[in-house]
């Protein structure tokens, strides 16, 4: 709480096995799902997706830029923006992280001009189509300005269906795919347990 000082610390049920000095670079919130977003910056990539108990329910292996640095969710669109310091880029990427647009920033503003020095950190202000992006290298908070068209929503893009269903469930569920070519599954019991998971 920056009011009082104080600080709550959380242990996260995530190790990053192939290089331990590559960890957590981003988090984000979605307020709506109840789910935490975190960004492992590289071998591997990854975006991982926890509960609000900080248990680890799936976890997806990004390919699409050098490392992985920022992150913010929008909840006007259900979109993740994932940032990548070497690449210089925001990527605007569904809850999977597949993505879905990616826009160059630079230190002289969008696609054109100076790659930004050491960019860690973004959150977006969606009703005034802003983009706030912080450097570790300039120590700047830069501010964008972007267009409606720059701000992918859910409608403009193909999103993928699931349901799940009865719920709750005594003996059988049952799952709908919609939209799913490539994705991938995995059903957790309420301990964070993998009960199945599929593609």
């Amino acid at each position: 709480n920056y009011l009082t000082g104080t600080s709550v610390q959380h242990t996260m049920s995530y190790v990053n096995k192939n290089d331990p000095g590559s960890g957590i670079e981003g988090v984000t919130y979605d307020p709506i799902g109840n789910k935490i977003y975190f960004l492992n910056e590289k071998n591997p990539g990854a975006l991982i997706v926890a509960n609000s108990s900080f248990i680890v329910t799936n976890e997806y292996v990004l390919g699409f830029a050098g490392d992985y640095s920022a992150s913010d969710y929008v909840p006007e669109t259900g979109l993740l923006w994932l940032g990548s310091d070497q690449d210089s880029k925001v990527y605007i990427c569904n809850t999977t992280g597949a993505v879905l647009q990616s826009i160059k920033i630079t230190t002289n503003g969008l696609t054109t001009g100076p790659s930004l020095d050491k960019f860690e950190g973004m959150a977006i202000d969606y009703a005034n189509q802003k983009l706030y992006v912080v450097t570790d290298g300039g120590q700047d908070l830069i501010v964008y300005q972007i267009s409606g068209a720059v701000l992918a929503t859910n409608e403009t893009a193909t999103q993928a269906k699931i349901k799940l269903f009865p719920n709750p469930a005594k003996n059988e569920i049952f799952l709908s795919l919609q939209n799913t070519k490539g994705a991938q599954y995995s059903i957790h019991d309420l301990s964070g347990k993998m009960l199945l998971k599929g593609s």
